[in-house]
């Protein structure tokens, strides 16, 4: 399981919205999973300042991927066609998939950092 910050989530879910609202009907898939995983890297940096890389690796290992981030949404997307694009669909798809679990402002305080107990000597 992976704890992030609640102003990741709310932040994530506001432009994701965003992002969602301007997509027509000709979208693809794979330039949807892309945007989510760029604003996730974005947010990550704004949020916690640290490397979006870090951050997707703590995702997919959190969740015990078995693809990238990039490809299991892709996957999920092409096959569900009846998937709404909002910010709070594809968070509650991410939070499903990657382990998430969101802390409020107290409890982030009292945390190591944007991962806080979540260490994986691969990122190290």
């Amino acid at each position: 399981m992976l704890e992030l910050p609640n102003t990741m989530r709310d932040l994530l879910v506001e432009q994701l919205d965003e992002y969602c609202e301007n997509l027509d009907s000709s979208f693809d898939t794979e330039s949807i999973a892309e945007s989510v995983i760029e604003h996730i890297e974005g947010v990550a940096q704004e949020v916690g300042g640290v490397n979006g890389e870090e951050v997707l690796g703590q995702f997919e290992a959190s969740g015990e991927l078995e693809a990238s981030l990039v490809e299991f949404l892709e996957d999920d997307f092409a096959s569900d066609t009846t998937f709404i694009y909002s910010g709070e669909e594809i968070m509650t798809l991410l939070e499903k998939a990657c382990e998430l679990e969101w802390i409020d402002q107290a409890e982030e305080e009292e945390g190591a950092g944007l991962f806080g107990d979540v260490v994986d000597t691969e990122f190290e």
